[in-house]
């Protein structure tokens, strides 16, 4: 319930403001999506995590009260979910620093402009082809819960891989490094 608004008008919302780069005249709004994460092992990184709703009309009831009825919101970004798997002597070993990098035309992040009123990104004005999960607490770690304890997050722009490309997925931890490159039969 929504009071101290005017009696009808359209609600144009999305979330965490933090994000919030600049206004467009023609009603989209600038998202900045951050190449550098700081996820926990529970949650990604909110300032890259953009939920956005698609306008809706409302009308106040004679109290002067919006009933938010039926705003949904939509994730603008795809997750990642990256299992951790390797040898039993990586067990125990906590992630510090984990990448993806895609291929230099992939754009994962950067500042979006998004349509309020469809909720969809119209296009991209900075591109980033990597983005970097920075753990300092409740990191993932080798050998962990499956699904839980051993999962690496990270928030990037939907896109598409070619068939072909080079996907790398790297990291480190306090005694090692490591890295593997997907390969995508197809797109």
């Amino acid at each position: 319930v929504v009071s101290g608004i005017s009696t009808k008008g359209t609600f144009k919302s999305f979330a965490p403001a933090s994000a919030y780069a600049l206004n467009y005249s023609n009603g989209n709004v600038g998202i900045n999506l951050a190449s550098t994460q700081k996820p926990s092992r529970l949650t990604i990184d909110e300032s890259c995590d953009i939920l956005v709703a698609k306008e809706a009309d409302y009308l106040a009831d004679a109290e002067g009260n919006v009933v938010v009825d039926g705003l949904y919101f939509k994730r603008m970004f795809s997750v990642v979910k990256v299992a951790l798997n390797g040898p039993a002597t990586l067990n125990g070993e906590k992630v510090q620093k984990f990448s993806l990098t895609a291929p230099t035309e992939t754009v994962l992040t950067g500042r979006a402009a998004i349509n309020l009123s469809t909720a969809t990104v119209e296009n991209w004005t900075i591109s980033n082809n990597a983005v970097t999960a920075i753990y300092t607490t409740d990191a993932p770690a080798f050998g962990g819960t499956d699904g839980l304890d051993n999962v690496v997050w990270l928030v990037v722009n939907p896109c598409t891989i070619a068939s072909g490309a080079k996907v790398v997925l790297a990291g480190e931890t306090a005694g090692y490094t490591f890295s593997k490159d997907l390969v995508f039969p197809q797109s």
